[in-house]
């Protein structure tokens, strides 16, 4: 049995790359990457892109982005680097005694 592999070796793009002038969107769903990008154009910062990109994520792709769903980030305030782990406790590991 033989297996081709070189189209493998070629990427394939589907969607184009959005850019801006001052911040950059990537999502899997380019109406979210609009939104992200509407954001920044009415003068908001990168959590205003992001939370604009989750929140139509969760209409446009709701299977995979959803409300209560992970988040991971790192946020530059001007001074400092923030690190953030949004991890979603799992109902089945919730203590309410805790």
């Amino acid at each position: 049995m033989h297996i081709d592999f070189s189209a493998l070796s070629t990427p394939t793009m589907r969607r184009k790359p959005l850019f801006a002038a001052n911040g950059v969107v990537a999502t899997s769903q380019s109406l979210a990457t609009q939104a992200g990008l509407s954001a920044f154009k009415q003068g908001g910062n990168a959590v205003d892109a992001a939370l604009a990109s989750a929140i139509t994520l969760t209409v446009v792709e709701p299977t995979s982005c959803d409300v209560g769903g992970d988040l991971f980030a790192l946020v530059w305030d001007g001074t400092t680097l923030h690190g953030l782990n949004g991890e979603r406790v799992r109902a089945c590991s919730h203590d309410p005694h805790a």
